[in-house]
Formats: structure tokens, sequence, C-alpha cells
């Protein structure tokens, strides 16, 4: 098992993902906040963020929601992962690494 460093959150971050589970309908604003601080991370460390946008146990299969069973199935510690997926969600020339969260 890949050893990852935790990274304490900040009130700010905290107060975020607050806001994000907060509601079953999720403010445009805080959900373009979060989409940016994982592509450029200010409250969470870079450690933290490329091991929740990497595959932890690539080789599982899996189900993704509302689109189907795949073998592999990757996930990160969150985001779903594109991998290999046929179907996916995403637009059908996205590189294997796009990542994203739905739910």
């Amino acid at each position: 098992m890949r050893s990852t460093q935790v990274i304490v959150l900040e009130e700010s971050l905290a107060a975020l993902i607050d806001q994000l589970h907060k509601n079953d309908i999720v403010p445009c604003r805080a959900n373009s906040r979060f989409a940016a601080e994982l592509q450029r991370p200010t409250l969470l460390g870079a450690i933290t963020v490329g091991e929740a946008c990497t595959a932890q146990f690539p080789e599982l299969s899996g189900v993704v929601p509302g689109v189907g069973r795949f073998d592999p199935c990757p996930w990160g510690l969150g985001p779903e992962l594109r991998g290999s997926k046929q179907p996916h969600w995403t637009a059908p020339g996205n590189h294997p690494e796009t990542f994203g969260h739905f739910g």
C-alpha cells in the first residue's frame, strides 16, 4: 500500500466542503471553487491533491453510478478517473488522467 501524507484542512476549506455537502443543490460558485482547488491547490497540500486524483487500486473492477460496470474502474480518493473506460461521461477525446466528481 502506498504511503499518503495527511494534511490538516484549513478552516476555510472545511467551510467550503461543508457548503458543498449541506444541500442536494450545490451552488455553482462553491462547485467552481472546489474544482479550482483541485486544479491549483491553495488550501490542500499538492501531495494530497495528487493522491486524491491518482488511481489508488487501478486493477480493481467497479461501477460508475449511472454509467455502468468497468474492468478496470480506477478511482482516486473521491474523484472518479477516466482511465480507459468506454463509454465515459466525459468527452471521448479526454485524457485517461481526466478526473471528476459528479456526486
